[in-house]
């Protein structure tokens, strides 16, 4: 089922139909048990969220896949790039900084 849903939102990403495949995390969110694909499913969600500019949606998302996997690097320079972006260089570095250690 995992293998099956995450295809399809893959497929909607290439088509650049982003919402449906944020969707389809969403529904994947319920499928799964192991701490570390959650934190892959939040990860691109969020990765697709900032693509539709839903920035501070994204950033939970982002702070969700660490919070389950922090070393999860992809999750932690998106959400490095959004504090940066935000003018927050201190929590930029915060977030780089936690999740190498």
């Amino acid at each position: 089922m995992f293998a099956l849903i995450k295809m399809v939102a893959d497929q909607y990403e290439k088509m650049r139909l982003f919402q449906e495949a944020c969707d389809c995390y969403s529904t994947l969110l319920f499928v799964v048990n192991q701490a570390k694909d959650k934190a892959e499913v939040f990860f691109k969600r969020g990765e697709l969220k900032i693509k539709m500019s839903q920035k501070e949606d994204a950033k939970l998302d982002l702070e969700q896949a660490l919070e389950l996997k922090p070393d999860h690097m992809g999750a932690a320079m998106l959400l490095s790039n959004y504090f940066s972006n935000a003018g927050n260089k201190r929590a930029a570095l915060e977030v780089i900084t936690k999740s190498k250690a």
